[in-house]
């Protein structure tokens, strides 16, 4: 996916991201496809990364030093499936599909016993979501327990992958959840009017609903109900994955809200509050 396919679904996709990180993430966008880019070779967030953890020391609450043998996968920045790597680094994209590559990897591997996401991502595209959470869902209820970890942020699309794992961990001061989802579209008619330029589609009669969505005109009533009702069916089938793996969680925590720590608990989104890593570490090594 480059920059074109991205502006694209930017102002046209289903997000599950942060209203925030839209709006950086649609700045960088716009910048990047105005100007020629040569040579960047910079990380502007990073992309996922796998660390096997096996060497990995912590404390136990007796004060033991011991090592894990489980799988770190590092998900971070916005989520979306099978971008370009040039725009993936320089936009801070995790891909989804690295993400399931990087499952497969731990299940494969014999020494492997359990797996932890550490996410650090306000949430992304909705493309690929549905089928990676239940790719987590499937492997941590037949082959290996997966857990959950942010000590950053864990908002929206990620929080639908976070959610499909045995438990969920974070820190005080970090945020989750962000249950929402919503589409942008640009209506540029006015603008393209000032300029004198007078767009002329010609679409087929067999195809109608072909425009939506296009910038070169507003959309009609009957076009913007079928796109609220898209964007409504995803928010619902988010509240029900959610839901299904959390049924104790408070209804009033899935309309779009981030939650930091105690708070988050509070509202049934999160199973542990720690203060760092290793703690959340001793807690789920406990409940082997």
């Amino acid at each position: 996916m480059n920059l074109v396919s991205l502006q694209n679904r930017i102002v046209n996709g289903k997000w599950m991201l942060e209203r925030r990180a839209l709006y950086s993430f649609y700045d960088t966008v716009q910048n990047l496809s105005s100007i020629k880019v040569g040579g960047l070779q910079s990380l502007i967030f990073g992309n996922p990364l796998v660390a096997k953890m096996q060497d990995h020391p912590f404390q136990t609450s007796n004060g033991v030093s011991s090592a894990g043998d489980m799988s770190i996968i590092q998900v971070s920045g916005i989520l979306t499936k099978s971008p370009g790597s040039m725009e993936a680094e320089m936009l801070g994209l995790c891909d989804t599909d690295e993400i399931s590559m990087a499952l497969d990897e731990a299940v494969n591997d014999a020494s492997v016993r359990s797996i932890v996401m550490a996410f650090n991502s306000p949430g992304g595209d909705t493309v690929g979501i549905a089928e990676l959470g239940r790719k987590i869902k499937d492997i941590d209820t037949n082959i290996k327990p997966i857990y959950a970890w942010t000590e950053t942020g864990m908002n929206s699309a990620a929080y639908w992958l976070g959610s499909q794992a045995r438990l969920i961990g974070m820190t005080d001061s970090a945020a989750i959840l962000s249950c929402g989802v919503y589409m942008i579209v640009l209506d540029a008619s006015n603008k393209y009017k000032e300029e004198g330029v007078n767009p002329q589609v010609i679409a087929a009669e067999s195809s109608p609903h072909k425009m939506i969505g296009h910038d070169m005109k507003p959309l009609t009533l009957e076009e913007k109900d079928y796109l609220q009702q898209d964007v409504n069916r995803q928010h619902q089938s988010f509240i029900d994955v959610v839901k299904e793996s959390r049924p104790d969680i408070k209804d009033e925590a899935l309309t779009g809200r981030s939650y930091e720590g105690r708070e988050a608990f509070a509202m049934g989104a999160v199973d542990i509050v720690v203060d760092d890593f290793d703690s959340f570490l001793e807690e789920i090594t406990d409940q082997q």
